[in-house]
């Protein structure tokens, strides 16, 4: 039983996010008075009537110190009692926690937690460490081991994946082509061809299998002279290999490259459509691609290679307290707004094993966050800081359910609020798992939305059905997951962000314009945080 009722006064950051905005009404509806604070022009959260007050800051990333004075000076006039950080900008207000904690309560972890978890290299040594099953992960910091390692795939026959260590919403991720499919057969370059893939100048290369008429290449008139192939033959079935020159262009499939990115090439792709996975049997195709080098592949911005599994795609979102999950929510994204961009539909699931896999990376939480107690900024932080040396905030996994095996495999982590807090509703009580935890812990309660309970975002789920070469059938799914979903944004009581959001993607618009960069991007652009220009220090 909850004994302390009092209205709090909560100020959220990341003001511009649905989920920022869900968990204004949900805190509203516990009798709380809430507040923003925004460094977006057309924050969500400023059309809400539950909102006080909108307070427009400093951006986190182009102004960290500026930032964080302000959110000090806010927390003081308006009396806060606690500070719920929801996007990017976490790690901007950790890096400035010590001093934040003297005025107000934060739903925080330490910076040096947070990084561990959202470098996606770290993070599956994390996991490996916590002795579950993680995707053979390779960190990339320069161009050498970023060829040897896509050679080394392509001679072994593993698809992998390619992405950033720091990335969000699946932007420049490189992953194997829809069509790929398991197979044993092998293709094998000759060595002039090798020395060609190891310089990055290979040219389009195809090899078909025809139904029982072997191996079929096909290359560009150009680039025949300059190619040889060989092929071991494994089995009754062959492979597809499939190559594209650094201009983007490819044979036989369409990509598009904005040439505004390029070299450091975006590709998005989902994996929950792909095929079984390379020994899932003896049939089928393997596609594979050449990726350019980024140009800003470094040790300060590395990118990893990651073993490609093919599966359902299963999302969680956690808050946990001093290494004890006290809510917890599992839910499908089955449409995103483009093939592996953000999710724009959520069904709660019952999953008891991926509570499971979340409450066994946090029982070893204790035991591996002291392994980087050497860690200077660590050793710098009060006592209060480290948290008992445990993880206490919000957190969110990306897994995957291998086809065939049913086992879960991690492919990153976000440890902030994602869309699983759209699930919950405002009888569900998860306010209580922010404010009260230890009486949750003590009552050995884990707060968790109804099964089945479906939420999207309806604008965007609209946009995903666009351009889809579906079935009748793939259709008919979507317009029936369309009409069974709740709208995450509107409200009979609170219409307004409804109407709001239209101005949000207009100001988001107008950014990508003025940096030349994709309106997804724009809408993190003031938050983001790469793990090198943090706002660990005031400037």
């Amino acid at each position: 039983m909850i004994t302390d009722q009092r209205a709090l006064r909560i100020l959220i950051t990341g003001g511009r996010a649905p989920v920022a905005l869900e968990w204004c009404r949900l805190l509203h509806a516990a009798g709380h008075k809430v507040y923003v604070a925004e460094s977006f022009p057309q924050p969500l959260c400023r059309y809400s009537n539950t909102v006080r007050r909108c307070y427009s800051v400093p951006a986190p990333r182009q102004q960290p110190g500026a930032f964080l004075t302000e959110l000090e000076r806010i927390v003081s006039h308006e009396q806060i009692d606690l500070l719920l950080p929801t996007c990017e900008e976490i790690f901007h207000i950790a890096g400035g926690l010590e001093s934040l904690s003297k005025h107000v309560r934060v739903i925080s972890p330490t910076l040096a937690q947070l990084h561990r978890l959202h470098h996606k290299g770290a993070f599956i040594e994390l996991v490996r460490a916590a002795g579950l099953l993680v995707p053979d992960t390779v960190l990339l910091e320069n161009e050498q081991q970023w060829r040897q390692t896509q050679l080394q795939a392509w001679q072994d026959g593993r698809p992998i994946v390619l992405k950033p260590a720091y990335s969000r919403f699946a932007s420049q991720v490189w992953l194997p082509p829809k069509s790929y499919t398991g197979g044993t057969r092998k293709a094998e370059l000759t060595k002039g061809a090798e020395r060609e893939l190891e310089k990055g100048s290979l040219s389009e290369l195809r090899v078909k299998q025809e139904a029982e008429q072997g191996l079929k290449l096909e290359l560009k008139p150009e680039a025949r002279h300059r190619f040889g192939l060989k092929t071991e033959l494994g089995s009754e079935t062959g492979i597809e290999v499939e190559t594209e020159t650094e201009t983007g262009r490819k044979l036989g499939t369409k990509r598009e490259i904005n040439p505004k990115i390029n070299p450091e090439v975006k590709r998005i792709h989902t994996s929950s459509t792909a095929s079984p996975s390379l020994n899932a049997s003896n049939s089928g195709r393997w596609n594979s691609y050449h990726a350019p080098p980024p140009a800003t592949l470094s040790k300060q911005q590395p990118w990893i290679a990651q073993q490609f599994i093919a599966g359902e795609q299963i999302c969680t979102y956690s808050i946990v307290h001093e290494g004890t999950v006290v809510a917890h929510a599992t839910y499908r994204c089955r449409y995103r707004n483009s093939r592996a961009g953000a999710s724009v539909h959520f069904e709660a699931l019952e999953r008891p094993d991926t509570l499971e896999w979340v409450q066994t990376l946090m029982s070893r939480w204790n035991e591996l966050d002291n392994e980087q107690q050497d860690d200077e900024d660590v050793m710098r932080s009060s006592d209060a800081l480290r948290r008992l040396h445990r993880f206490s905030g919000q957190l969110s996994f990306d897994l995957i359910e291998q086809q065939h095996t049913g086992k879960l495999y991690p492919l990153e982590c976000n440890p902030r609020a994602t869309s699983g807090v759209h699930l919950f509703r405002p009888e569900d009580g998860l306010e209580q798992a922010l404010l009260h935890p230890a009486e949750l812990v003590a009552n050995g309660r884990i707060i968790q939305p109804q099964p089945g309970r479906r939420v999207m975002l309806t604008l965007p789920m609209l946009v995903s059905g666009l351009g889809r070469r579906w079935s009748r059938q793939q259709w008919r799914q979507w317009r029936e997951s369309l009409r069974g979903a709740e709208d995450a944004i509107y409200r009979h009581y609170d219409r307004m962000p409804a109407y709001g959001q239209l101005r949000l993607l207009w100001a988001a618009w107008r950014i990508s314009r003025h940096e030349r960069i994709s309106i997804v991007e724009a809408l993190t652009h003031d938050i983001e945080w790469n793990g090198i220009d943090a706002g660990s220090e005031r400037s």
